[in-house]
């Protein structure tokens, strides 16, 4: 991993923007094609645990179709959302660490990610999708009761847009509208529960920008160029990126021949 992550780095130092080529015949490194990428995901899961196993691709809309996969075709989820499941919180929550005294962090961070130990009371509400939940967070070794916003699950945004946030915080508005003063208003909705929700996506692949600052024991790395499209400058900080998630194992999921050495 560290001979093709350093390859990219002098590449990209040097102003070299052309694929890379990449030495499979290490063992900590492997090529995968699309149609032998569940059965070694599953391999991963066995080997290193849902939690140390991640999938990195370059759009929400990707990672959607890789989570829906992994959860019908490797984990067998029946519902949308069931106890048990790996989330990314996809936005800073500063509510529910503040309103838990032992919480040892003074917010839940944008990129944690955390296991859904129990699921309750489904509900709609303001125009949105509300879930009473139990997330474990173990990289800070705590259990936390919130509400899940369930909206973000599948959207193609990194999270709530800018419309979205404002219609939630004006529906929530109107629970307080006869507060006279607005600063007073305000400071209800700010403090509540619904409009804190936490925003999350499933965990078991994200795009480069979300797996930044984390690292796991196996990674697969998502196809890095589609068709004719050539590689940049951004493309290849994206792989550096992507390439040193990786601590033990490296996959390179349907890279075409463009990045392989020839045998």
């Amino acid at each position: 991993i560290l001979f093709n992550a350093t390859l990219v780095r002098c590449m990209l130092e040097s102003g070299i923007y052309a694929p890379p080529r990449f030495a499979t015949d290490y063992p900590d490194v492997e090529a995968v094609a699309a149609v032998d990428f569940m059965e070694k995901l599953e391999e991963c899961y066995s080997r290193y645990g849902r939690d140390q196993t991640i999938v990195i691709t370059r759009s929400n809309k990707r990672a959607n179709r890789f989570n829906e996969g992994i959860r019908r075709r490797v984990l067998y989820a029946e519902e949308e959302i069931e106890s048990g499941d790996m989330l990314m919180i996809v936005k800073n929550n500063y509510h529910y660490a503040e309103q838990d005294k032992e919480c040892p962090v003074d917010f839940i961070a944008n990129g944690d990610i955390a296991r859904l130990r129990r699921l309750r009371r489904v509900e709609e509400l303001y125009g949105f999708r509300f879930a009473q939940a139990t997330l474990e967070f173990d990289d800070y070794g705590l259990e936390m009761d919130c509400k899940l916003l369930l909206d973000t699950l599948a959207s193609e945004s990194p999270s709530l847009t800018r419309e979205q946030s404002s219609a939630l915080f004006y529906a929530v508005a109107e629970d307080y509208a006869d507060i006279r003063s607005k600063v007073k208003r305000y400071k209800e909705v700010r403090e509540n529960p619904y409009f804190n929700a936490m925003q999350v996506k499933f965990a078991y692949a994200v795009t480069c920008h979300k797996a930044q600052g984390g690292q796991w024991s196996a990674v697969f790395v998502d196809q890095m160029l589609f068709g004719e499209e050539t590689m940049s400058r951004d493309l290849m900080r994206w792989l550096y990126t992507a390439l040193t998630r990786a601590a033990e194992k490296l996959y390179l999921v349907n890279f075409d021949d463009r990045f392989f050495d020839e045998k």
